[in-house]
């Protein structure tokens, strides 16, 4: 009998500190803007190099660096957002057809685009809304019958985490710029 050396690695959830699992755009979507792209490639040195982001090392509230398998969490849950990220508004979520609003992204969405677990994906997220890099705005609403049903949290990326990866300045202008195609696009619909 042979013993796998995932199954000695990890915490039972299918990671290898040797060779960390990160987020992989879905083969069926169009490619991203290229300063999110770049982000995300920045971004996965954090796996490596925990100081890139001090924040997020410190966001198990410990004097000890963030373990791997933590770390492997947040990569992936931080590339399931940046992908689904509006560049105009920094928030998550898919466009819908009106070009002009976004349906937020549910955990278990977001779960299933990560990778991850359910528990494994909220201890992420709970990390990098501690860190300072993602904003989480949950929203219900009420029905008819006073009842409140729970809705997807809309979710933001930080500036600041652009800027620690040297992209703050061209976040500025990809933004001026998405911000004036919307303007033209809505133009010409009108």
């Amino acid at each position: 009998m042979t013993t796998d050396v995932h199954q000695l690695a990890g915490n039972r959830c299918d990671h290898s500190p040797a060779s960390p699992r990160f987020f992989q755009l879905p083969a069926e979507h169009k490619p991203r803007p290229g300063i999110l792209t770049e982000l995300y490639k920045r971004v996965q040195d954090y796996y490596r190099k925990p100081r890139l982001l001090p924040t997020l090392n410190a966001a198990n509230e410990s004097k000890r660096q963030q373990r791997s398998e933590r770390r492997e969490a947040c990569l992936l849950m931080l590339g399931a957002l940046t992908h689904y990220l509006d560049i105009k508004t920094l928030r998550v979520g898919i466009p819908l057809r009106d070009g002009r609003s976004m349906r937020g992204l549910s955990m278990v969405e977001l779960c299933d685009r990560a990778g991850l677990t359910l528990r494994r994906a909220e201890r992420a997220i709970a990390d990098l809304v501690r860190a300072g890099i993602v904003k989480v705005h949950r929203i219900c609403e009420q029905d008819d019958h006073g009842s409140f049903k729970g809705l997807p949290a809309i979710r933001t990326i930080s500036k600041s985490l652009f800027q620690a990866f040297g992209l703050g300045k061209r976040l500025v202008k990809e933004r001026a710029k998405a911000h004036r195609n919307a303007h033209r696009l809505a133009g010409e619909n009108d």
